[in-house]
């Protein structure tokens, strides 16, 4: 009689009378003397021709016969050997393709977190966080971020504490009617000439024709106009002297 190939998915020795069914985790093709262990990443059932990837979110060793669901705080894309922890910042749930950075207010301070955590639960009402952020080094609306002391603060009377981003020393907005000398300065001064129009920035920003400390020194044709004076402009013409 003559001699017969085996199917893929089976193998047989020289001399053989029979083909045998390739175990789990091993594939052939048609007519292979020996099955093939399945590479990490992939898995087979008995009498398997080829191995199958592993899905996103599961991952194998070599010559297995199933993949596993990666467990919470680590994630796979398709065909993994292993699921990779989730950088600090992020977290997933079990079987997870991908890992989720956490929303702003949370964190995940840890690689392989399974969940975030509220920065008040850690701290208190005046920290927080930015989507992705792996610690709660920002401060919320009405506090500022003290890098000296790593610690948010109260904003200072006369300020304004609200960047998006969380506000830090040298983004405090100045009212209008307050001055700061620096940006390095938490002192905010009371302004009682009117012309301190606040802002963002080195210095608060002056009326037209004003600047200095409290921006109380006058420009050239410009004069510091007492509260009993009628409202204008604040502007006088040298020239008016000479009349």
């Amino acid at each position: 009689a003559a001699c017969t190939s085996c199917d893929a998915g089976k193998s047989s020795a020289a001399a053989s009378d029979i083909c045998a069914l390739c175990a789990a985790g091993t594939a052939s093709g048609a007519g292979a003397s020996a099955c093939n262990n399945c590479e990490a990443g992939a898995y087979s059932a008995t009498g398997a021709a080829s191995c199958t990837s592993c899905d996103a979110g599961k991952s194998s060793a070599a010559a297995s016969d199933a993949c596993a669901l990666c467990p919470a705080g680590t994630a796979s894309s398709a065909g993994a050997s292993a699921c990779d922890d989730c950088e600090a910042g992020a977290y997933s749930a079990i079987g997870a393709a991908s890992c989720t950075a956490c929303e702003a207010g949370k964190v995940a301070a840890q690689p392989g977190s399974s969940e975030c955590v509220a920065c008040v639960a850690l701290h208190d009402k005046a920290y927080t966080s930015l989507d992705g952020e792996a610690s709660c080094g920002r401060a919320t609306q009405g506090f500022y971020w003290d890098a000296i002391v790593q610690a948010p603060r109260e904003c200072p009377d006369g300020a304004t504490c609200d960047s998006p981003e969380g506000t830090v020393l040298a983004t405090i907005a100045i009212k209008p009617d307050y001055y700061r000398l620096a940006l390095s300065s938490t002192q905010v001064y009371k302004c009682g000439t009117g012309n301190c129009l606040g802002g963002v920035g080195n210095t608060t920003t002056c009326r037209e024709g004003s600047g200095g400390v409290l921006c109380a020194v006058c420009d050239d044709k410009y004069y510091l106009k007492s509260p009993s004076e009628d409202e204008g402009d604040g502007s006088r013409d040298d020239d008016d002297d000479d009349d």
